[in-house]
């Protein structure tokens, strides 16, 4: 990000937990991030080896991660920020960064599942429809998915 590179905000209050939709002007044109400010309820080792499987609660929304856990892991308790970019440099600002695609986005019942894969580890978002953010993200678009742990 350069000294040119230009900031706007939008606070949407979702059940009193507030989601940012962040814009910003870089040098590459206009770009767009979700964050999700989350804690770690529960994590399980998947039954592929050295695979971890965490479930957040992000206010409304959960959201599951798939990890190698060579690479990083996360405790139950963690409270982390969960943001998922069009932008591979502000993504590298992470604890981790990924990159993937949306694979889907559906509604079951009363639940909106958006599905990304980051080389076949899956990020899974429950959230109610009609939020706001669902229709940012578009299937087979690719994001960038990053995490940092807030709490130490």
């Amino acid at each position: 990000m350069g000294v040119t590179d230009t900031f706007m905000v939008i606070l949407i209050s979702i059940s009193g937990v507030y989601k940012c939709l962040w814009l910003y002007v870089g040098e590459q044109g206009l770009y767009e991030m979700l964050e999700f400010e989350c804690r770690v309820e529960k994590d399980e080792a998947l039954r592929v080896p050295g695979i971890n499987r965490y479930y957040m609660v992000c206010g409304d929304v959960e959201i599951v991660v798939e990890l190698p856990k060579h690479i990083y892991r996360l405790n139950v308790g963690d409270i982390v920020s969960l943001n998922i970019l069009e932008d591979r440099d502000e993504c590298l600002k992470n604890d981790f960064c990924g990159q993937g695609h949306v694979v889907t986005s559906s509604r079951i019942d009363d639940i909106h599942r958006i599905i990304l894969s980051i080389g076949g580890l899956l990020v899974i978002i429950k959230a109610k429809p009609g939020m706001e953010f669902i229709d940012k993200l578009r299937v087979v678009e690719k994001y960038y998915v990053g995490i940092k742990r807030l709490t130490k």
